[in-house]
């Protein structure tokens, strides 16, 4: 046992107690200094789990100017990256505009069973606030702040994909479905949008996902 500090000796003593319970405060300091973590630690999801519960929300903390600076850039970056992986949208009165909204819960396989196969057959624009969150420093924390950064990476998925729907152009967008009002919205504009192409009407398919397979109904 390393003095008084009540850590354990060793190369990530710091970051263990004498109980062997981690020091939240240790690790969360190594990641704002941008340390590399031990292998004890990489890979705890559960320790990432209690971590993120001590690290506030941007969105509560932050200056609004500083959030709106950050969704700017963060926008101009999303653009810029899904048209280098060809998931970009257009408008066309030749092809009809296609609006892919996916709900199911967390880790249920939306994006990588569903989002990104549809956004690369369209194709179409995918919003996709995972793909915002590393951008979002120093808070993201190497992935540690998470839920740090989710509220406000969801805001810039929002901002986004509200952008692709008034200018009437495919997209695909993920969801939880924690707001059937933001939804109903976004499913208006678009509506709204594609009729200058010659769009009169809507057709909604639903998909579920059942046993790892998509059945159409």
């Amino acid at each position: 046992m390393a003095g008084n500090t009540g850590e354990e000796e060793g190369p990530a003593g710091r970051f263990f107690l004498a109980s062997g319970q981690p020091n939240v405060a240790a690790i969360i300091d190594a990641l704002d200094n941008g340390e590399q973590l031990p292998d004890e630690i990489r890979g705890n999801y559960e320790l990432a789990d209690e971590i993120s519960t001590h690290l506030p929300s941007t969105a509560d903390v932050l200056a609004t100017e500083v959030l709106i600076d950050r969704r700017t850039a963060a926008l101009q970056q999303l653009g810029a990256e899904l048209r280098a992986r060809g998931w970009e949208g257009h408008a066309s009165s030749e092809v009809p505009p296609i609006a892919a909204i996916i709900l199911g819960t967390t880790a249920a396989g939306k994006s990588s069973l569903l989002a990104r196969p549809l956004a690369s057959y369209l194709p179409g624009w995918l919003a996709d606030a995972d793909m915002v969150k590393p951008w979002l420093l120093p808070e993201y924390r190497q992935g540690y702040g998470n839920q740090a950064v989710h509220a406000e990476s969801t805001e810039i998925r929002k901002a986004f994909v509200a952008r692709v729907a008034e200018r009437g152009e495919s997209f695909v967008y993920q969801t939880i479905g924690e707001d059937p009002a933001d939804i109903g919205t976004l499913i208006e504009a678009f509506e709204t949008s594609i009729t200058e192409f010659g769009c009169t009407s809507s057709t909604f398919r639903r998909i579920r996902l059942s046993s790892g397979a998509g059945d159409v109904s």
